[in-house]
Formats: C-alpha cells, sequence, structure tokens
C-alpha cells in the first residue's frame, strides 16, 4: 500500500504526490526558520508594518 498526500486549503482536502509534499514543508520550514532568524535579530516582518500602517 503507498502513502498517500495531502494539504488541506480552506475547507478543501487536495491530494499530492509525494514530491509535491515534501517540497511544500520544506519552504514552509524554511520560510519559519526565517522567521525565528528575524525574532531572534529583533528584525520586523513586513506584514507588521502593513497592519500598524506605518
Amino acid at each position: 500500500m503507498t502513502k498517500e498526500y495531502y494539504l488541506y486549503v480552506g475547507a478543501k482536502k487536495i491530494k499530492l504526490i509525494e514530491q509535491i509534499y515534501k517540497v511544500y514543508w520544506q519552504e514552509k520550514e524554511h520560510e519559519k526558520y526565517l522567521e525565528q532568524m528575524d525574532k531572534k535579530n529583533h528584525l520586523l516582518f513586513f506584514h507588521h508594518w502593513i497592519m500598524t500602517g506605518f
């Protein structure tokens, strides 16, 4: 039995091939890492500027 991979987009469950699934999560983890580095170095995120009106 082969493993099935899914992502949820809104309320929809989307079936993916393994390669696409892994690339998606690799990018998500990289983004999370960059945000952690920004916090560690006391940098602001661009979306914070938009939300606060600067």
